[in-house]
């Protein structure tokens, strides 16, 4: 009787002290999320603020260029309009990127550096990794937004529904001009390529599974346009894969 109520303390002071742990991991990622909302609120409330006066500085500078034709105070101006672009495009990143966070049903897991692997591709499925600028972000699907049907559960109609229709109005992804579609195996070298060219923003998805190919296939339904991105291409013909 002894030995037995000796292990039944033991397993109490076990499920106490995981109890404890539990609870302090939680406070801990509670605390965690509260201060990544509170740098990010104050980041985009500090752009915000210094974009007001480099806009009002702009606007003045190009009046005395369009106003005074003398050399010296044009070199002036000049200098100005110049030096003014580099600050107000990098505050308009900052404001783009928490505009399009704080709209996201995802949660931002911390830019490139805070990752595991290297930060530019997504190391699950559900997670989604954003270049802007030359950061890389990356991104959590929230457990209350996943779908339990075939095809809203692929990561590429995720991206579909949350972000590419709602924030940049994006409709239909195999026509819309604005959006390009980079196969994996160009890595991605090609989408930081394309946004260091001009290109808004880029996005890395883990791959789609056979088993998430076959789920859909099984309900009858359509695979999201390049969601079957096969490279390298198979010549035209009959072919037997095996599964």
């Amino acid at each position: 009787i002894a030995s037995i109520v000796t292990v039944i303390l033991l397993l109490n002071r076990v499920i106490r002290s995981q109890a404890r742990m539990n609870a302090e991991l939680t406070l801990t990622a509670d605390r965690a999320m509260a201060a990544g909302r509170a740098k990010s609120d104050f980041l985009a409330q500090m752009s915000h603020e210094i974009r007001t006066p480099i806009n009002a500085v702009i606007g003045m500078d190009e009046m005395i260029l369009r106003e005074n034709q003398d050399p010296d105070i044009r070199e002036y101006a000049e200098n100005i309009k110049s030096a003014s672009q580099t600050p107000l495009s990098l505050i308009n990143g900052i404001l783009a990127h928490y505009r399009l966070i704080g709209e996201m049903p995802l949660d931002g897991c911390g830019d490139s550096g805070d990752r595991p692997g290297d930060g530019k591709n997504p190391e699950k499925k559900g997670d989604f990794c954003m270049l802007l600028e030359d950061t890389w972000y990356t991104f959590r699907l929230r457990e209350e937004y996943r779908s339990e049907d075939p095809v809203g559960t692929l990561d590429v109609q995720t991206l579909q529904d949350y972000v590419l229709a709602p924030l940049l109005d994006i409709r239909d992804p195999r026509r819309d001009p604005r959006i390009r579609f980079v196969g994996g195996i160009h890595g991605t070298a090609e989408l930081e390529r394309e946004v260091s060219e001009g290109a808004a923003c880029a996005f890395s998805m883990y791959p789609t599974s056979m088993e998430e190919l076959l789920c859909v296939a099984d309900a009858g339904m359509l695979m999201p346009p390049k969601s079957t991105w096969f490279e390298p291409k198979l010549r035209s013909g009959l072919f037997l894969h095996r599964l």
